[in-house]
Formats: C-alpha cells, structure tokens, sequence
C-alpha cells in the first residue's frame, strides 16, 4: 500500500534531483495522480497544500510554474470564418463557439507575441488581464453593439474583489441569449506557489482565488478554451473564488463560503453598463 508520506518523500527526492526538468514534471504527474486516487479529494488538496516549502521549491525548478488547477490552453487554430457576416445576426450554437474560439485565439496569439508555442504556455499569463480585455475591446467592438460587449474590472461587479479585467460578450441565438466571460488569463490565479492557504499569514501576501474553486472542472474548461458560459451554476464557482480569496485575505482566515448565490453573480454580470465609445 502506498500511504500519502511515501508519495511526498518521492515529490521531495524529485524536487532535490537532477534529472531532467520534464521527466521530474512527468513522474510529478503520476505521483499526485496517485495520492488523488488513494485519498479523498479534500485530504489530496490540503497535503499539497500544507507543504508550503515543498511547493515553493517545487515552484523554483525551473522557469516553468506548477498550477494547482493544471489545463493546457487550447492553441488550436479555428478555421477561417467572415465574422462580419455573424453580426447582428441570429447565431446557431455552433457558430457562436467558433466566434468565441476565433476571438480567444486571437488574443492568445497576440499576448504570446514572438515566443515560442511551448514558452507560451509555461507562461501563467499574471497580469497581463488588462491587455486582453484592451485587445478585446479595440478588435472586436465593432462585431457587437455597445450592449452586447463590454469590459470589466472585478471590484466594478463587486467591491470585495481583487482586481481582475475580463470581457463579457453577448449573442443572440435560436435558443436566446447566450452570454459568455471571456477571460483567458485566469491561469494565473492557479500557480501552485499562490493556492497555499499558509500565504494569509506572511507579510500580507494573499491566497489566490485558484485555491478556492469548489469544481475545478469549471475553471478547467475556462483554462482550455479561454471563456465560460454564464449561467448561475458557472458564476457561483467563478465568482466565489475572487469573493472568498478576498474575504479571507481581510480576515486573515481561510473562508469557504460566500453567502452570494449565483443568481446574484449572473444579475450582477448582466446588470453592468457597456463601454463607452
């Protein structure tokens, strides 16, 4: 039987050696994958996480960071589409997915510039929230009318929030509306050096929203595909995390309930002005 201190001597001994970064990273991989099968989740998530010098080395490895949520970003190449032709326009589902996966892949290539494919994605992105949006905004206003796109900045939604630049988008569909968070910098609230619930207690520095996701399937697809559908369910667990990260942070404890339903986040999301032009 393998017990959870076995597994960790093994992280240890492979954050200690000097093999190769990416069969460290690898065999990383196959022991977490162990320890999450072997115990409950929760046990899973704490062990790491109680570890902070564990992660913090672990961090320091290379470059190249470690996420408490890890999806690699999709930088599949759409086809090519006319998006003149969809605007203003009632849209299938299927055309909507494609608008939405031309316009992340677009700002995906535009924030990795001349760097490699495989530099990009170690990149967690911290930061760079506001370039997005402000590409976003520039190129793509003119697809949408001013109700239907806007930028925000977090504390706008709610002034208990960090700071964070998304865009929301709207679609008119044969089934309805259908609005989306466009947010393809999300990744870098999942760094695994961040997500330590030890960090509220060192010289002010704050636990990230990554380490209060209560399903990491719904951030995970946010991570691979760079926007999330609103709807009650998506808004609790997207905007929980920045509510409670916050919250915590104020009150130097970890918090692990908000009392704001998703019907409120969609409301809020929904209620915000458009940009100004």
């Amino acid at each position: 039987m393998i017990f959870i201190n076995q597994i960790l001597d093994e992280i240890e001994r492979l954050v200690n050696s000097s093999e190769d970064y990416f069969i460290i990273k690898n065999k990383l991989n196959e022991l977490w994958s162990k320890l999450y099968l072997k115990e409950k989740k929760e046990s899973f998530r704490e062990k790491i996480k109680e570890n902070y010098d564990l992660v913090e080395r672990i961090d320091d490895l290379e470059q190249k960071p470690f996420y408490y949520i890890d999806q690699v970003p999709n930088l599949t190449k759409p086809k090519n589409i006319d998006l003149k032709y969809f605007k203003n326009k009632k849209l299938t589902e299927e055309q909507i997915k494609l608008f939405l996966e031309t316009m992340v892949y677009d700002v995906r290539m535009n924030l990795k510039g001349g760097r490699s494919e495989q530099s990009f994605l170690k990149s967690p992105l911290t930061s760079y929230c506001i370039f997005a949006k402000d590409y976003l905004l520039r190129n793509y206003y003119s697809y949408f009318d001013g109700l239907n796109i806007c930028g925000i900045n977090v504390p706008y939604l709610l002034p208990s929030i960090f700071g964070h630049y998304f865009v929301i988008v709207n679609f008119e569909s044969f089934c309805g509306d259908k609005t989306y968070i466009i947010d393809p910098t999300y990744r870098q609230f999942c760094l695994l050096s961040l997500c330590n619930k030890n960090r509220i207690y060192h010289y002010d520095l704050s636990t990230a929203p990554g380490y209060f996701v209560k399903d990491t399937n719904v951030i995970k697809t946010l991570l691979k595909n760079g926007y999330l559908e609103i709807n009650e369910y998506n808004c609790k667990v997207y905007c929980d995390s920045f509510v409670l990260a916050k919250e915590s942070f104020e009150n130097k404890k970890i918090i692990l309930e908000s009392g704001i339903s998703g019907k409120e986040y969609v409301k809020s999301l929904l209620c915000l002005d458009p940009i100004n032009r």
